[in-house]
């Protein structure tokens, strides 16, 4: 009886004792694109909910296409990079109450320069990457103008 019960203790307590995965990192989640309000038009403010597995050693990449998705991934242009566990709507430099997306979600502001010239009522497909050495997940791409 005491061996039985002996062997019953392990097999339940075992997964316990056993090192967890890690966590599959998934491509990011909940992507939005909006018109910056309060800019005239100027600007599209992209925003994507907060992983537990942001960190530095990721890399966030912002895509941009004029017009809708294309279905070549060359056509892509790749507009920024940054370190995963970085810009967040919290770090913002404009009023809190301007700001779109909750305080822990990331957020990118894409504008006019460095070779991005965004024009009124011209339709921009937009979609976040996450790095991670050598993978690369894509999230579903989202038009807005």
């Amino acid at each position: 009886m005491l061996h039985c019960l002996l062997i019953l203790s392990l097999v339940t307590c075992l997964p316990a004792l056993m090192p967890q995965p890690a966590f599959a990192q998934t491509m990011p989640q909940q992507l939005r694109v909006i018109d910056t309000p309060s800019d005239g038009g100027g600007s599209l403010t992209v925003l994507w909910a907060p992983s537990p597995h942001d960190s530095a050693t990721g890399k966030f990449q912002i895509l941009m296409h004029e017009g809708e998705a294309p279905q070549d991934p060359a056509a892509w242009k790749v507009i920024a990079e940054f370190p995963a566990n970085s810009r967040y709507v919290r770090e913002g430099k404009s009023a809190w109450w301007t700001r779109s997306g909750d305080p822990g979600d990331h957020s990118f502001l894409i504008k006019n320069g460095k070779g991005i010239e965004l024009k009124t009522s011209q339709p921009y497909a937009v979609t976040v990457a996450l790095l991670n050495g050598q993978e690369r997940l894509i999230a579903p791409p989202v038009v807005a103008s």
